[in-house]
Order: structure tokens, then C-alpha cells, then sequence
């Protein structure tokens, strides 16, 4: 598929996806007190860190390894989905989820609603997402986006019938993702059969040999931005979390933009480093960063006014309650954040996994390090640790990717890069 078909198909999904978690975050910051949105923020971050064990440990590996078949043949993958994902997607899940319960300050009650919600979605959301990226790499970018608009569909639908039928609205936002997300999975799998037995059965001792630098990568920020928001949780209180998760919120549609240009540019990233070029990698990383910072930036400027009349601070009141400030520190989060993709997406197609690791350590030092400001920062200090943490990775790899050219990727085992 060419890249003028698939960047608004890889758009599109992230923007259906994204338009889901934000229907959830913002029945959540328009429906719960300061304090229990804390509570729900302190989840979300535990969500995310359970979602990110199966992803790099297993599934990305097996992504990749499946960049070696033809893109017409790369769909079998999701033959084997479940079996690589499907266990250590439901362990990461009841572990996260039960140390958020350890270390909320909110009633019992609250606590066994957001922990029994959010395992569901754990479990569920790494596979679907998946789903998602198999199909991009198969070139099939708009099946992918026909997948997060049937999850987008199916959390609206669940949130109207979970608020009609009276359940609490602390049950709401993770359960309607929940279903969302088993809704959109099983329609994933269904538009990605493929037939032939191109592609080989994948084995776990390669996938975890790579994996084990994807987890240490990724574990590192997604650990940090969890560990973080437990240290801002009681320096500075649940309702001040609370807020910086509405700002979030509001926040979301620039790293939307970053997510959707790296869900169809990525992979050429990776195959850019793969070949040793710096100068293909370029070609790639230059316009996503442009459009970043154009599209991203104008958002950002709208959003951090909390002029009267705002649709979205009559939307989200709780993010705009120190005016637009925390807003624009998420925004400037986000773009960090955002450019860091495609220098990541090239040291791991360079097969150079460690350095990408060796940076996110370095990175999430520096976010949990940010966390301790939080007795003068307040509501702040969540978006500032972003800030850090996203600033760390572009200067960390920016300066790894300068030996591009030097360092083509290792040529991979059977099933690992």
C-alpha cells in the first residue's frame, strides 16, 4: 500500500483508538470526584504497564520476525497470537493491577472497581492492539483502521448501556473498554485470516532473546510514569493527580498524531535501518517530525487557552483548574514523546535493542528523579515527568542513531532480529 493510501488509513485507526480511551477518560473526568479520578489515573498508569509486558516481550518480537516474509503473508501471524500473547498478557495484568491496589488511597469499593476493570482491559488491550500492528505490517492499513472504529463503537455503545442500566460510575470506563476491546478483537482476527503456511511457527527461546531489550525499553518509561504517579499520589495528593490526568486528557489528540504517523511510517523506519541507510531513515523521520510539530503545536496552542466559552474546558473543567498551563506542559510531553518514535523504530530495526534499552533506563531515571518535585509543583509534576522523560530519549537517541550507517542490523535467527 503506498504511504499517500496508508498514512490517512494509519491516522484513522490511531485516531479511532485514541477517540475510545479519550470517551473513557472523559466519562471518567466528567463523572468522578477529584480524588477518585487519582485513583483512576493511578490505574490507567498500572494498565499501561501491564500492557506493555506481553507487547515487547513476545508480540513485537514475533512483528518483526514476520518483516522477513512477504507483506502479503505477514497476516498468518495472528495464527499464533494467542498463543504468544494470550498468558503473559492475563499474568501482567492481575500483577499491575494488583499493585495499583496496594498503593491507592481511595475506599475499598473504588479499589476493587478499578482493579477487576482495568485487569479485563489489560489483558485484552495488548492483544488487540496486535491485532492492529499485524495488519499494518501486512499492508493492510485499512482493516487495521476498521478495527479501532469498531472498538471506538463499541465503548460509545457500552458506555450508554452501562449508564443506563445504573451500574456505578466507577465501573464505567475500564468496563466499557473492556468490552470495546473483546468486541474489536474478534473482529480483528476475523479480517485478518490469511491463507498458507508461508510464515513458520514462531518459537518462544528466539522471541524472548530479542524481547527481553524490547521489555527493558518499554518497561522502563511505562515502570517510571506508574512508579511516578505513586510518588505524586502522596506528595501531592490523589486530587492532584487527578487534575493532571484531565489535562491529559485534553492533551491525548497530539499523541494521537504521533501514534498514527508511527503506526504506518514506523515499520519503513525499521526497514530504513535495517538496509544501514541514514539517509532512507531521514527521508522517513523528517516529514513525521514536521507534521508533528505543525499539527501538534497549532493543537496545543488552541487547547491551553482556557478562554470562556471553550468547548473543552465545558467538556473537561477539572483540567483547566490551574488554568491552561497543565495542558500546554501535556502537549509539550507528547511532542517530546512523539519525536522519540522514529529514532526508536530505527535502532530496532538496526537490531541495536540494547542501546534502545540502555536509553530508556536513562530516561525513566530521570522521569522518576522529576516525580520528587511534587511538594512544589503539584498537579504539574505529572506532565513535567513526561517532559523529562520524553526530552531524555530524544537526545539519548538522537546520539545512538548517528552510527546508523555503521551498524546494519544483525541478521536474524528464526525468529528474532
Amino acid at each position: 500500500m503506498r504511504l499517500r493510501r496508508a498514512v490517512p488509513a494509519g491516522l484513522l485507526d490511531a485516531g479511532c483508538a485514541s477517540l475510545a480511551t479519550f470517551a473513557v477518560g472523559l466519562q471518567a473526568a466528567r463523572a468522578l470526584p477529584a480524588d477518585v479520578l487519582g485513583a483512576y489515573a493511578l490505574f490507567f498508569s498500572a494498565f499501561l504497564l501491564a500492557a506493555v509486558v506481553p507487547t515487547q516481550l513476545l508480540l513485537i518480537p514475533a512483528e518483526i520476525a514476520a518483516l522477513a516474509a512477504p507483506r502479503a503473508h505477514r497476516a498468518q501471524l495472528l495464527r499464533q497470537s494467542w498463543r504468544l500473547g494470550g498468558p503473559a498478557s492475563a499474568g501482567a495484568a492481575v500483577v499491575a493491577t494488583a499493585s495499583a491496589a496496594l498503593a491507592a488511597a481511595a475506599e475499598r469499593d473504588v479499589v476493587v472497581a478499578l482493579a477487576v476493570s482495568a485487569a479485563a482491559c489489560a489483558w485484552l488491550s495488548p492483544l488487540q492492539d496486535h491485532v492492529r500492528r499485524t495488519l499494518h505490517l501486512a499492508g493492510a492499513s485499512w482493516r487495521a483502521a476498521i478495527v479501532s472504529a469498531a472498538q471506538l463503537l463499541g465503548v460509545v455503545v457500552a458506555l450508554l448501556a452501562l449508564a443506563a442500566s445504573g451500574v456505578a460510575p466507577v465501573w464505567q470506563p475500564f468496563g466499557a473498554l473492556a468490552l470495546a476491546n473483546a468486541a474489536s478483537l474478534a473482529v480483528g482476527f476475523g479480517l485478518g485470516r490469511a491463507g498458507g503456511d508461508e510464515l513458520p511457527r514462531l518459537s518462544l527461546p528466539p522471541l524472548l532473546r530479542s524481547g527481553r531489550w524490547l521489555l527493558l525499553a518499554e518497561l522502563a518509561p511505562t515502570g517510571a510514569g506508574f512508579g511516578s504517579s505513586v510518588v505524586i499520589t502522596h506528595l501531592a495528593g490523589a486530587a492532584a493527580l487527578g487534575h493532571a490526568e484531565a489535562a491529559r486528557i485534553v492533551a491525548q489528540p497530539v499523541f494521537v498524531l504521533a501514534v498514527g504517523l508511527s503506526a504506518v511510517l514506523g515499520p519503513r523506519s525499521m526497514e530504513a535501518a535495517a538496509a544501514g541507510s541514514r539517509r532512507a531513515a531521514d527521508r522517513i523521520a523528517l516529514p513525521f517530525w514536521g507534521v508533528l510539530a505543525a499539527a501538534g503545536g497549532a493543537y496545543g496552542l488552541a487547547a491551553s487557552q482556557s478562554w470562556p466559552h471553550s468547548p473543552l474546558v465545558a467538556l473537561v473543567p477539572q483540567a483547566y483548574v490551574l488554568g491552561g498551563g497543565l495542558v500546554a506542559l501535556w502537549v509539550v510531553a507528547h511532542l517530546l514523546l512523539g519525536a522519540a518514535f522514529p529514532l526508536r523504530s530505527e535502532l530496532l530495526g538496526a537490531g541495536r535493542e540494547s542501546a534502545a534499552a540502555r536509553g530508556a533506563v536513562a530516561a525513566a531515571a530521570v522521569q522518576l528523579a522529576t516525580s520528587l518535585s511534587a511538594p512544589w509543583t503539584g498537579a504539574a509534576a505529572r506532565p513535567l515527568t513526561y517532559v523529562a522523560n520524553g526530552g531524555a530519549l530524544v537526545v539519548d537517541y538522537g546520539r545512538r542513531r548517528r552510527g546508523l550507517d555503521r551498524s546494519p542490523r544483525e541478521e536474524p535467527a528464526e525468529a528474532a532480529p
